[in-house]
């Protein structure tokens, strides 16, 4: 099996139209939520480590404030944001990342927006992940 057939056998099969969608559209359909929900498990891990690194008390938080420390996290660490990206992008094919260097900037800030919005969306997991 070559690398494009294990990658593609990895990512759990999404049922999403794409059928009048624009090239980024697809791209974010097709690839980038597959990959995010393969790699859920590990990008809340991600989170949980940088949580412990910064010294942040996530648990007395309240919800709006875990939130928007999850979106600034983001948004203003370079390093963190920079992790998740690659975690992302490694698990691309060739075709995908010939795809990917042509809109990168669109597609970087579609994989935050998908990440902060997934980290979100999963604040309780977070909180009694092991």
């Amino acid at each position: 099996m070559n690398r494009k057939n294990s990658i593609l056998a990895l990512r759990p099969a999404l049922s999403l139209s794409t059928e009048h969608s624009s090239i980024q559209e697809k791209f974010q359909n097709n690839t980038l939520r597959p990959i995010l929900k393969f790699q859920n498990d590990f990008l809340i891990k991600c989170f949980q480590n940088h949580c412990i690194q910064r010294k942040c008390n996530f648990e007395i938080l309240n919800e709006l404030q875990k939130k928007a420390f999850i979106e600034d996290s983001l948004r203003k660490d370079q390093r963190f944001k920079q992790l998740l990206l690659g975690s992302i992008i490694g698990l691309f094919t060739i075709e995908e990342y010939s795809n990917y260097l042509n809109y990168d900037k669109e597609y970087n800030r579609r994989m935050i927006t998908m990440i902060t919005k997934r980290l979100q969306d999963e604040l309780i997991i977070i909180e009694n992940y092991e």
